[in-house]
């Protein structure tokens, strides 16, 4: 599940949402290594952190266009701030 884990959080820099799974396949990957079901802890944390930062880069990403689109719906209404 580690290696899942690493493989989702690497595709999700070129779609998204598979950031989702890498982070979700991270935890249980985790979880299973303390359970000793498992032996790939450095694949698994990595998997966690690049899924967390592509989430936190797309969270950011999404914000900023929130915020253009709204810019552009103002200058084109006439609104000044």
């Amino acid at each position: 599940m580690g290696v899942m884990s690493l493989v989702l959080s690497i595709t999700s820099l070129f779609i998204g949402v598979n950031a989702i799974g890498g982070v979700i396949f991270g935890h249980m990957s985790v979880k299973a290594v303390k359970r000793g079901e498992a032996s790939n802890l450095k694949a698994a944390r990595a998997g966690l952190v690049m899924g967390y930062i592509v989430l936190g880069f797309g969270f950011v990403g999404f914000v900023l266009l929130f915020l253009l689109i709204a810019l552009i719906k103002a200058m084109v209404e006439g609104v000044t701030y």
